[in-house]
């Protein structure tokens, strides 16, 4: 579907505005790249997953799964702050399967430097080719003026979903 952006005003938001494209840390306006979509729509990444290393490693490689590659419109952050007249981004929130670092750092050092607040979900098994990872995410802030105020680790078994399926009927 073909669309420029919505804006609407909400309760919960002084102002939204929805963009029917992808951000990323490069691309002409109006660039096209591959999109990986993935067999969880969580998983899905302008980054290639990493299918066979992670079904080498991970119960949940499944979910990486790439069930089709589609060229997918993207953006930078940047030029859709200068579209809706934004100068600064007070809080910084991210979870874009591997780039969160690239999206980040693509405002620029002096934007970044005035962000009050930013929240990341870096990769740490490397799920993905080229992956901005948690140790590469910690080195770029640390020469920031920020601190680490939290960090919650959500992690799984390493093991392979063909192990399972050998030595257990079923598992949950």
């Amino acid at each position: 579907r073909e669309m420029g952006y919505v804006e609407k005003e909400t309760a919960t938001f002084r102002k939204l505005y929805v963009f029917n494209s992808l951000i990323s840390d490069e691309g002409r306006e109006d660039s096209a790249r591959p999109f990986y979509l993935t067999r969880s729509p969580y998983c899905s990444s302008l980054l290639r997953p990493r299918e066979g290393e992670l079904e080498s490693k991970w119960i949940f490689a499944d979910l990486f799964a790439v069930e089709r590659e589609v060229r997918l419109r993207t953006r930078t952050l940047a030029s859709v702050l200068r579209e809706v007249g934004l100068d600064r981004i007070d809080w910084f929130k991210t979870d874009s399967q591997g780039i969160d670092l690239r999206i980040f750092a693509s405002l620029g050092e002096s934007a970044t430097r005035n962000v009050l607040a930013a929240e990341f979900e870096p990769g740490i098994i490397g799920a993905y080719h080229g992956e901005d990872k948690l140790w590469s995410l910690m080195a770029h802030m640390d020469k920031l003026p920020f601190w680490m105020a939290d960090m919650q680790l959500h992690g799984t078994q390493r093991i392979r979903k063909v192990t399972v399926d050998a030595r257990f009927d079923s598992y949950v």
